[in-house]
C-alpha cells in the first residue's frame, strides 16, 4: 500500500530467516554478512535473526553477529539503533562486563541532555549489579511510564496521581495525586509502589482532564460510558452506575436524559454490549481498535518518534497490499504533521518524513501541494537541511531530496551541493560529486578536497570516499593532479593528530583506512603507489613505521608493498630529511627539559593526587550510584594516558646540534629572514622542535605547515606558504644558524 523503507528484498530476508531457524552456524554467518554487506541498514531483520538463534540456544553466536553488525553499519546507525543492538548483544552474552558499559555508553549518548532519562539509565541498575536482562526492562518501564506528564495509580489507595517533576540531582519524582497532595519519592520505589495507566483511563479524565471529561459528556456519551465499563471490568446498569457519576459528573437533574442517550450511543460502539439476555447491565469488551492507525504518531511529540511509528506501521502494512485512499490521505497528513515536530539540527527524521510524504503522495497520484511545502520548509532552513540530508537513512530518499533541489533551487544548486558534499559520505558522495562535476564545478570540488587535505579532521570522509575513487575514470578530472602520498598520509595519521585528544570516529576512519589497503594483496595501496614518485614513496614508508595504531601484521603488508612496487627503494639507502623522519622528535635542551619537568609534576605530583581522590570518592559508598567516583576514575584514566603520551614522546627526542645545519640551507636549528612579496615586509622564523614553538616570538615547530614550507629550502628561493587563510609568497633573504 505505501512505499517501503527496507531496501532488502521481502525474498532475502525471508531466505535469511529460514536459514537463521535450520542453518549451521557456518552457513548463518556466511549468509548473515552477506545480507549485511548489501544491506547494512536493515536493523530490524538482523534483530529478528538474532532473536531466533537466541532461541536455538545460540545466545553467544547471536550476540557475535550483532556485534558484526553494529561494526559494519556504524555510519548508518541512528543513536537509538545503537542501544537497540548494545541491548541485544548484552543480553545475549550477559557476563561480559564491557557490554553493559558500552551499553551504558550508548544509552547516555542516545539521552544526552535529557536529565530525566539520564537518571532512569542510572535508576535501573545497569552500571551495578542488576542482571542486564532486568535492568533494561527497568529502564523502558521507567522512561515509558514515569516521565514528566505520565499518569500512575498509588498501590496504597491515594488514587490517580500525575508526576510534575524529577529532581536528577535527589533522585525523586514529585507526583500530584488527585486530592491535591503532592508527594516525592525515590524512583525505585515508584517501580514498586506506583503502576502506570493511560492517559486515556476514565479515572485519569475524572482527576485531570477534566475539562475534557465535560466535553466528551455532550459529544460522545457513549465513550464515557466504556471508559467506565472498561476500568471497573464487570456488568454494571444504571443503578450501579449512578452513584458514580451523578452529581460529581453528570449533573443530578440531567442523569435520566444522559444515561438514556449513553446507554443507546454506547450500544452502537463495538466494546459495549448487553451482559446478559435481559438488558438491564452492560459490560466492556476488548476488541481492536483500528478507527485511527495512526493515532500514537499523533501524540509523540518528536519527529523521531513519529519517524519510528511509520517504520512500524510501513512493516505491518507492506506496498503489494490493496491501497486505501482514505488511508493514505490520512497517512500523509500525519507524515507532513511529524515533519514538523521537534527535532535537533542534525536528526534527519523531519527530512525523512517530508521527502517519504512527498513519494507516496507522487506515487499514488495524492495532493502533493502539502509535502512539497513541508520539503521546502525543511530548504528554507539551509544550515540544518544540509546536516541532515547526509544522515538520511536510505540513498532512495537522499536522491529524491536532491531531485527537489535540483526544481526548487536551480539558482543556487551549484553552491548547496558543494555544502552537501562537505557533509556527506559513501555513495551520496558519489551522487553529489557526479551532479558538480556535470554541472562544470569540477574546480570548486577541487578546492574543497584541498581545504580537506589541509584539515583533514574537518572532513575526513571526503578524504576517504576520494581514495576510493582513484583509478575511476569518472572522476579522473576532479583527482588530475592531487597530493596522492599527501591524500594516504592523512588517512594513515587521522587518529594520532598530535597535541590532541584522540577522536574516536577519527580512530574508527583511521581502522577501516589501514583495512581497506591491506586487503587483496594491498590491491588499493598497489594502485596509489604508482601513482608516487621513489622520494614520496620512501616518504610513506617512515610514516608507517611510525604510525602507533597499525598491527605488526598490517605495517608489513604495506611495507611489502612499497618495496614491491619501488624496488629502488630497497636497492639503494634513503636519504631522509630530520625533519621529515617521524620516528625521531628534535628539540633543544631547554624544551626537552621543560617536557621532562612537565612529565615528572604530572607523576609525583598530579597524579599522586588523582589516585588519592579516587580512594577518597570510593570511600563514598555505593559505587554504582556515586558520581564522584566515576569522575575521578575518568580523570584518572585521562592523565595516565597523557603520561604514558609524554614518556613515549621523550623516549623519540633528541637534542638540535649542529650536526642538523647544512650551510645555505633552511634546516631545523637555523634562523631565516624572508621578505613577503606582497607588502615587502621582512620577517623573522627560526625551526626549533615542539617544545620550544613560540609563534609570538617567530619560533616555529619544525612539524608546523609554515616551517615545512621553508626546510629544505635555499638562499634567494621563492616559497609559497600559508598563514591562518592567506595564500603568501616569501622570498628567503638571510640564512644563519640559531643555535
Amino acid at each position: 500500500m505505501i512505499v517501503a523503507t527496507e531496501q532488502a528484498s521481502p525474498a532475502k530476508g525471508a531466505a535469511l530467516l529460514n536459514i537463521a531457524r535450520t542453518g549451521d552456524k557456518h552457513t548463518v554467518e556466511t549468509r548473515f554478512l552477506e545480507e549485511l554487506t548489501q544491506s547494512p541498514d536493515q536493523i530490524d531483520l538482523f534483530l529478528q535473526v538474532g532473536q531466533i538463534l537466541r532461541g536455538r540456544g545460540q545466545n553467544s553466536f547471536a550476540g557475535n553477529l550483532m556485534k558484526q553488525a553494529l561494526e559494519l553499519a556504524d555510519a548508518l546507525l541512528s543513536a537509538t539503533d545503537r542501544v537497540r543492538i548494545w541491548e541485544f548483544i548484552a543480553t545475549s552474552q550477559e557476563h561480559d562486563r564491557a557490554h553493559r558499559e558500552a551499553l551504558l555508553k550508548a544509552m547516555q549518548a542516545l539521552h544526552k541532555g535529557d536529565s530525566a532519562a539520564e537518571l532512569f539509565v542510572d535508576a535501573c541498575g545497569i552500571q551495578g549489579e542488576v542482571p542486564i536482562g532486568k535492568a533494561i526492562d527497568a529502564f523502558h518501564r521507567l522512561h515509558d511510564h514515569y516521565a514528566v506528564g505520565c499518569f500512575v495509580l498509588h498501590a496504597s489507595g491515594w488514587g490517580v496521581g500525575r508526576v510534575e517533576e524529577i529532581d536528577a540531582f535527589a533522585k525523586e519524582i514529585l507526583i500530584l495525586f488527585e486530592d491535591g497532595r503532592r508527594h516525592t519519592m525515590p524512583i525505585r520505589s515508584a517501580l514498586e509502589i506506583l503502576n502506570p495507566i493511560s492517559k486515556e483511563d476514565w479515572r485519569v479524565y475524572r482527576a485531570f482532564r477534566n475539562d475534557e471529561l465535560q466535553q466528551l459528556l455532550v459529544k460522545e456519551p457513549g465513550l464515557v460510558l466504556a471508559k467506565v465499563l472498561q476500568q471497573v471490568n464487570k456488568p454494571m446498569g444504571s443503578p450501579d452506575l449512578r452513584p458514580m457519576l451523578e452529581g460529581s459528573i453528570v449533573p443530578r437533574e440531567k442523569w435520566t436524559e444522559w444515561w438514556n442517550l449513553a446507554r443507546k450511543s454506547a450500544l452502537l460502539r463495538k466494546d459495549v454490549q448487553y451482559a446478559d439476555s435481559r438488558g438491564a447491565k452492560l459490560v466492556y469488551r476488548e476488541v481492536q481498535q483500528d478507527n485511527d492507525p495512526f493515532s500514537d504518531m499523533r501524540a509523540v511529540l518528536s519527529a523521531r518518534q513519529v519517524l519510528d511509528l511509520t517504520d512500524e506501521y510501513l512493516r505491518n502494512h507492506p506496498a503489494d497490499a490493496a491501497a486505501d485512499p482514505g488511508t493514505l490521505a490520512a497517512f500523509l497528513t500525519v507524515l507532513i504533521e511529524g515533519s514538523r515536530k521537534h527535532a535537533p539540527p542534525n536528526e534527519p527524521a523531519p527530512l525523512e518524513l517530508a521527502l517519504l510524504a512527498h513519494e507516496i503522495a507522487e506515487q499514488h497520484k495524492l495532493a502533493i501541494a502539502d509535502a512539497e511545502a513541508a520539503f521546502r520548509m525543511m530548504l528554507g532552513d539551509r544550515k540544518s537541511f544540509v546536516q541532515r540530508l547526509p544522515l538520511c537513512r536510505t540513498l532512495r530518499l537522499q536522491k529524491k531530496a536532491l531531485s527537489l533541489v535540483k526544481r526548487f533551487e536551480s539558482d543556487s544548486l551549484n553552491l548547496i551541493l558543494l555544502e552537501i558534499a562537505r557533509e556527506s559520505s559513501g555513495a551520496f558522495l558519489d551522487v553529489v560529486a557526479a551532479e558538480a562535476i556535470d554541472r562544470g564545478q569540477v574546480g570548486p570540488l577541487r578546492q574543497l578536497l584541498a581545504e580537506a587535505l589541509r584539515a583533514p579532521e574537518q572532513m575526513p570522509e571526503l578524504l576517504v570516499w576520494a581514495r576510493r575513487r582513484v583509478g575511476v575514470e569518472r572522476y579522473d578530472p576532479l583527482l588530475q593532479g592531487i597530493d596522492y602520498k599527501g591524500l594516504l598520509d592523512r588517512l594513515l595519521t587521522l587518529g594520532e593528530i598530535k597535541g590532541k585528544r584522540v577522536n574516536p570516529e577519527l580512530r574508527r576512519i583511521q581502522r577501516n583506512v589501514a583495512r581497506d589497503l591491506t586487503a587483496n594483496d594491498c590491491k588499493d595501496f598497489r594502485t596509489f603507489l604508482r601513482r608516487v614518485s621513489l622520494d614520496e614513496a620512501r616518504l610513506l614508508r617512515q610514516r608507517v613505521l611510525g604510525l602507533r595504531s597499525l598491527t605488526d601484521q598490517a605495517k608489513a603488508a604495506l611495507l611489502d608493498a612499497l618495496e614491491t612496487e619501488h624496488v629502488d627503494m630497497v636497492a639503494a639507502p634513503e636519504v631522509l630529511a630530520p625533519h621529515h623522519d617521524p620516528t625521531v622528535i628534535y628539540c633543544t635542551r631547554a624544551g626537552i627539559s621543560r617536557r621532562n619537568d612537565e612529565y615528572e609534576k604530572l607523576i609525583h605530583v598530579e597524579l599522586p593526587k588523582i589516585f588519592e581522590a579516587v580512594g577518597k570518592a570510593a570511600s563514598f559508598g555505593d559505587l554504582s550510584e556515586n558520581a564522584e567516583y566515576s569522575a575521578a576514575l575518568e580523570e584518572r584514566a585521562t592523565a595516565t594516558r597523557r603520561a604514558e603520551s609524554i614518556k613515549e614522546e621523550l623516549r623519540s627526542a633528541r637534542e638540535i646540534d649542529l650536526s642538523l645545519l647544512c650551510d645555505g640551507v633552511v634546516t631545523i636549528g637555523t634562523r631565516i629572514t624572508v621578505k613577503n612579496l606582497q607588502t615587502n615586509e621582512l620577517v623573522q622564523y627560526t625551526a626549533l622542535g615542539p617544545w620550544d614553538a613560540d609563534y609570538e616570538h617567530g619560533i616555529l615547530d619544525y612539524h608546523a605547515p609554515l616551517a615545512l614550507a621553508f626546510l629544505g629550502k635555499t638562499l634567494n628561493t621563492t616559497v609559497e606558504a600559508r598563514v591562518g587563510s592567506s595564500q603568501l609568497h616569501f622570498q628567503i633573504v638571510a640564512i644563519e644558524p640559531a643555535i
